[in-house]
């Protein structure tokens, strides 16, 4: 079976960033505000998904935000 295509995005500057890590691959989820952000993220956490962190985007690299977001 093949497998589809990754496609690139863009990340944009001001948006949070967190992992959610499946079997084969991980899934990239952005939220606008830092509270959506928490709470989507807290909700896979929940479902017992392992999950990452990433933080805010800065145009150049991901800057840590929350560190009690980092523990799951």
């Amino acid at each position: 079976m093949a497998r589809a295509k990754v496609k690139p995005f863009t990340k944009t500057e001001g948006t949070f960033y967190f992992n959610v890590k499946t079997r084969d691959m991980n899934i990239t989820i952005h939220r606008e505000t830092l509270e959506s952000a928490k709470s989507a993220f807290m909700g896979y956490v929940r479902q017992g998904k392992a999950c990452e962190w990433l933080g805010k985007w800065n145009g150049k690299k991901f800057v840590p935000v929350d560190a009690s977001l980092v523990k799951s």
